[in-house]
């Protein structure tokens, strides 16, 4: 590969998330594959990893430190994606890292109060989670684990994955000093969360590998004939064959019995073609309310392929949108 392919690639890499998981890739093909380590981009490469490893390393510090801080409480943090998909990695330290998602068993309000005990301003006008900076990380405290203002499916399913959590065991990641979720609903969670992703536009690699990953690592504590029960109630089956797919096809994932999969090339070309190339996020108020109305109107119908996908009626999703803007811009 000439020098401003390689470039090109690294670029690729870091917009979809996994610039660190490139560099692990080229560590392990070792020979196979040959370039200059001498190459602008290679140096970019390793300082942009070792940036990684040191957000990664900052923001796991900050997790044990809230941690630490509910637990006085009698507070347990678990964490949802983020972090915890990092353990499944070869090296967690490698995966771009976000938002701190997390949920206290119940105890939203109380751990909301507890943060502003610490004179931190908590902004409580998001529906789903509030949210604050705790030592220059942004946190995200779950009361529901979907949105629920305006789709009766999102609300059905935010209650199914309620029992799930209590009914499954939690790990307790004593060097990490937080809770994880069970394999069970991470299934099921994580599907929801990366097509809600796929729809909204903005679905990349790094959400893909963290199901691969994931995948991998908790596929034999799956119960998957729930998990595909539980798709079908609410129209996450075809997406769930599509990931399951890709991650056989393309990264290596050995698949077991019972794990559904998409077997219409063409249907999961268009998938990665969208991941690749998609740069129109759903939401866009940046030249005011109106234009994102209609920008989110033009989005929902150009995109109407990925709706059938999901099982979505646009006309719905439409009305949906209509009915609860007064709730979302109140």
């Amino acid at each position: 590969m000439a020098e401003e392919e390689w470039r090109g690639l690294m670029n690729t890499a870091q917009e979809q998330g996994v610039l660190g998981i490139a560099l692990d890739g080229l560590s392990r093909l070792g020979t196979i594959i040959s370039f200059n380590t001498r190459s602008t981009w290679f140096f970019e490469l390793i300082g942009g990893t070792l940036t990684r490893e040191n957000l990664n390393k900052q923001q796991i510090k900050v997790i044990g430190d809230l941690s630490e801080l509910w637990d006085r409480y009698g507070i347990k943090m678990l964490i949802l994606k983020g972090q915890a998909n990092g353990l499944y990695y070869p090296n967690p330290l490698h995966r771009d890292c976000g938002d701190i998602d997390c949920y206290l068993l119940g105890e939203y309000e109380k751990g909301n109060a507890i943060i502003k005990g610490q004179e931190i301003i908590v902004d409580e006008d998001w529906e789903k989670h509030s949210k604050f900076d705790y030592k220059g990380e942004t946190v995200e405290n779950h009361q529901f684990f979907v949105q629920t203002l305006d789709k009766e499916w999102s609300k059905a399913i935010n209650n199914d994955l309620f029992p799930i959590l209590q009914e499954t065991p939690i790990d307790w990641v004593d060097g990490r000093k937080i809770f994880l979720p069970s394999a069970q609903f991470n299934a099921l969670f994580l599907t929801y969360h990366a097509m809600e992703h796929f729809l909204m536009g903005n679905l990349r690699l790094k959400q893909i590998v963290d199901w691969a990953m994931f995948l991998d690592k908790e596929k034999g504590l799956i119960n998957w004939e729930k998990l595909n029960q539980a798709c079908h109630k609410y129209n996450l089956h075809t997406f769930l064959g599509i990931m399951n797919a890709i991650a056989s096809t393309s990264l290596g994932v050995e698949l077991v019995d019972g794990c559904i999969m998409e077997t219409n090339i063409k249907v999961r070309d268009r998938f990665m073609q969208a991941v690749f190339n998609d740069k129109d996020f759903i939401w866009d108020n940046s030249a005011g309310r109106w234009h994102g109305r209609f920008h989110y109107l033009n989005h929902v119908l150009s995109n109407r392929w990925k709706y059938k996908i999901a099982g979505r009626s646009t006309i719905q999703t439409l009305w949906f949108y209509i009915s609860s803007y007064k709730e979302r811009n109140h």
